[in-house]
């Protein structure tokens, strides 16, 4: 039997300004939810019950207080009595291939959960199964709280705010696309530049802030990160640190160099041509950057690699890695967007 609801607004309410819309909430790498084949990002508020031992584990997290009367209350309201808390996180996924994730069970013996969606996607919702039987399809809403038994389940793959450069969401795209350039027009037009490595004819602006194009470039951060999972150290904390906005007019170029300061950097292309200057990754070991290794293992970054750009792709990189970019060589300016991340353990 599933149970469903809809918390209080002022529930959600402090949700949205604690959790979805907080630039800076702490969310952790995890390569290996339930498959290597289907990390994520998470934030664990309540560790696993210990078996072993039969003990419940110590809270995690200052956030564990708002959902954890969330969950009371709504068990209150549906008179569903509550044995013990077995474990407790918030999870931030997003889309790969196929329609759900590998179907398993949390626990080895008989238990309920509990999930809250705190947002709405299309095609990501929660699927019930018995055997290789779908028993049912429960369907993601901002706000719906949903208890069911312990049976055999899937997380459906999300294809919105998690897809926000893919091909498949043309209008998120639009969106990205239209406020970027509206940005990079007003500072242009306000002469509010910078001078850093853009050479020649270039326009590069300050630090930008806009919650908007800050979402969507976490969240390609993270897909591609889960690229690259298998070379990086688990348990790990991802955020963008800043992003500005390059416009380059014919001839000009970027000049060789890295950005301290941050564990990865990245460009996401915005208007290019066919006859755009390549990102070029320079053969240097010596750069003023040094690399943290803890966050590496058995990774060679020392070759020497061009990317030739393509519109609406998205290049992330260490940071460490001496690069330029060669003369543009279109009467069509090149935007594009560069940002830097860094990467955290999860002590």
């Amino acid at each position: 039997m599933v149970i469903e609801g809809k918390i209080p607004k002022e529930a959600l309410d402090a949700v949205k300004k604690n959790v979805v819309d907080n630039n800076d909430f702490p969310w952790y790498w995890l390569d290996k939810p339930v498959t290597t084949k289907y990390p994520c990002m998470h934030h664990l508020m309540l560790p696993r019950y210990n078996y072993d031992t039969n003990e419940g584990c110590r809270i995690n997290s200052p956030y564990y207080d708002l959902f954890n009367k969330i969950f009371l209350d709504f068990c209150r309201t549906k008179k569903i009595k509550i044995k013990r808390l077995l474990r407790s996180q918030l999870n931030l996924t997003w889309s790969f291939k196929g329609k759900y994730s590998k179907p398993h069970t949390d626990h080895p013996f008989k238990h309920s959960l509990c999930i809250i969606y705190l947002n709405s996607f299309s095609k990501g919702s929660t699927y019930l199964f018995k055997g290789k039987k779908m028993l049912k399809e429960i369907k993601a809403k901002e706000g719906k709280i949903v208890v069911f038994p312990g049976v055999k389940h899937a997380a459906g793959f999300c294809k919105k705010e998690n897809e926000v450069l893919q091909k498949t969401s043309p209008n998120v795209r639009k969106k990205l696309t239209k406020k970027i350039i509206d940005i990079l027009n007003e500072k242009e037009k306000k002469g509010l530049g910078a001078t850093k490595s853009n050479k020649g004819n270039a326009f590069q602006t300050g630090f930008i802030n806009d919650e908007f194009i800050l979402k969507c470039l976490n969240a390609k951060v993270a897909e591609c990160l889960s690229l690259y999972s298998k070379n990086m150290k688990k348990d790990i904390r991802v955020s963008i640190l800043n992003f500005w906005i390059n416009k380059n007019y014919k001839n000009s170029y970027n000049a060789p160099h890295v950005h301290p300061g941050a564990n990865f950097s990245g460009v996401y292309y915005v208007n290019v041509s066919k006859k755009e200057g390549k990102l070029l990754f320079l053969k240097d070991t010596t750069s003023c950057f040094t690399r943290n290794d803890m966050f590496f293992k058995g990774v060679d970054f020392t070759e020497v690699y061009q990317v030739q750009p393509v519109n609406n792709s998205f290049v992330l990189f260490p940071a460490h890695l001496n690069h330029m970019v060669e003369p543009h060589n279109d009467n069509k300016p090149r935007i594009s967007v560069s940002f830097n991340v860094n990467v955290s353990h999860n002590d």
